[in-house]
C-alpha cells in the first residue's frame, strides 16, 4: 500500500529534527520512578486471607464507564493504553481463584511461601485459561501498543482475533527506519505515531506524519489512517495556541488530554471545533483519562492528601511525575473517575483513551501467583 499525498523524506526529516526537551510521561516511554530495591524483596509474613482480582476489578471499571458512555453516546469510543493482560483471562487468575478457595478453610495455607507453591487450577464447562472475557471486549474499540517495531513485538493471535483497531507508539532514531515503521504500518492497517525521543513524541505536532492524508469523514476508529496524540502542553503559549494549531492539521484521530496543562478546561464549544481537519471534513477528538492515577495537579484533588494519606494512595506512578498510583477498586477513586468520566462526556468528546492500565502489575507483583 502507498503513502498518499506524503512525502516521506519530508516527514523523516520533521521526526528527527525536533528539539530534545522533557515532557509528560507514558508508561513504557519513560520511568520516572522504578522500584526500589526494597520493593524487590518479597516479605510476605502472613499471607493475606483474600488476594484481590487485580486484572478483573480494573475490567469492571472500565465496563462501567463505557456502559455508562453507551447510554448517553452510542457511537462514544474507548481506546485503552497497553493492558494486554486483561484482554484475556489469564494462569495468574485461576491461580487467585485456587488460592482464595484454600485460604477460606482454615487449615490450608499456613505457609506464606504457598503463594509461590500453589497451583490448584478451577476450571467450568466453558472456562479455560485463555478465554477472553466477553463484556470487556465489546466495551474497547481499540488498542495502543508501545513500540512493537523497535522492540520487534508480534502481535498475539489473541489480540487479532479480538478484532480490536490497533495503534502503534513507537520511536525511530534513523530515516530509514522511520520510513520502514511508516510502511509495516500502512501495510498492517496500523494507525501509528513515531518519533525520535521519547520525550518529544507526544509534545509536537509538527513532529507527526500525516501518514496517508485523506478528504474523508472519520467518524468511528476504523475509518481512520492517522493519529496524533498530545499528553504535553509545553510547546503550546496557551490552550488557544493549542486549538489554533490542531485546527490547522487534518489527523483523522486527535487525542489531548481534557484540561491544558492540567488546569483549563476545554469548553464543549472548543472540542467540536477541533472535530474539524483543516480541510473541513470530520475527525475523531478523544479526551485521555488515566484510570489509575491521582494527580496532585487535577481538580479533585484534595489538600491533605499525599501518599498514604488516604490509605488507598498507594505508590509514586511509575511513569507521570508527581502522580500517584491509587487502589482503583476503592469506592472513593470510583466516585473520583466516574465523575471525571462524566466530564468528558458532557463536553462532547467522541471517546476517551484510557491509560494506567499496566498499574495492575504494581499490585501483582507484592503477591506473586505463578
Amino acid at each position: 500500500m502507498s503513502i498518499r499525498k506524503t512525502n516521506i523524506s519530508i516527514l523523516v526529516a520533521a521526526i528527527l529534527a525536533c528539539p530534545f526537551s522533557a515532557g509528560a510521561g507514558l508508561y513504557g516511554f519513560t520511568e520516572i520512578n522504578p522500584y526500589t530495591p526494597e520493593e524487590k524483596i518479597l516479605d510476605i509474613d502472613v499471607p493475606p486471607k483474600q488476594v484481590t482480582n487485580f486484572r478483573e476489578t480494573l475490567r469492571h471499571n472500565v465496563e462501567m464507564l463505557s456502559n455508562y458512555a453507551y447510554l448517553r453516546d452510542k457511537n462514544f469510543q474507548i481506546i485503552i493504553h497497553e493492558g494486554q493482560e486483561l484482554l484475556n483471562k489469564s494462569l495468574w487468575e485461576y491461580h487467585l481463584t485456587g488460592y482464595n478457595e484454600a485460604r477460606a478453610r482454615p487449615t490450608q495455607a499456613k505457609d506464606p511461601s504457598f503463594l509461590f507453591k500453589f497451583k490448584k487450577h478451577r476450571y467450568g464447562t466453558n472456562d479455560v485459561i485463555g478465554t477472553p472475557p466477553p463484556e470487556y471486549l465489546t466495551n474497547i474499540t481499540g488498542i495502543v501498543l508501545n513500540k512493537p517495531y523497535s522492540l520487534n513485538r508480534s502481535i498475539s493471535p489473541g489480540l487479532l482475533a479480538s478484532k480490536l483497531k490497533i495503534i502503534a507508539f513507537d520511536l525511530c532514531t534513523a530515516p530509514e527506519t522511520c520510513m520502514d515503521y511508516i510502511k509495516k504500518s500502512v501495510a498492517g492497517n496500523i494507525l501509528l505515531q513515531t518519533g525520535s525521543s521519547a520525550t518529544t513524541i507526544f509534545r509536537n505536532i509538527e513532529e507527526q506524519p500525516v501518514i496517508n492524508e485523506n478528504a474523508r469523514n472519520i467518524f468511528k476508529l476504523f475509518e481512520a489512517e492517522n493519529i496524533l496524540y498530545l499528553n504535553d502542553e509545553s510547546s503550546f503559549r496557551d490552550k488557544y495556541d493549542l486549538i489554533k494549531q490542531l485546527r490547522n492539521t487534518n489527523f483523522d484521530v486527535v487525542i489531548i488530554r481534557p484540561q491544558f496543562n492540567n488546569k483549563e478546561a476545554y469548553t464543549t464549544d472548543e472540542v467540536n471545533s477541533l472535530k474539524f481537519k483543516k480541510n473541513g471534513t470530520r475527525r475523531l477528538i478523544i479526551a485521555e483519562m488515566n484510570l489509575t492515577e491521582a494527580n496532585p495537579e487535577q481538580y479533585y484533588w484534595k489538600k491533605k492528601w499525599q501518599l498514604g494519606k488516604p490509605s488507598w494512595l498507594r505508590r509514586k506512578s511509575f511513569s507521570n511525575q508527581g502522580s500517584i498510583i491509587a487502589e482503583y477498586w476503592n469506592d472513593e477513586w470510583r466516585k473520583i473517575i466516574g465523575n471525571h468520566f462524566k466530564s468528558i462526556i458532557d463536553t462532547k468528546y467522541d471517546g476517551a483513551f484510557f491509560t494506567g492500565l499496566e498499574n495492575h502489575k504494581y499490585f501483582e507483583y507484592q503477591l506473586p501467583l505463578e
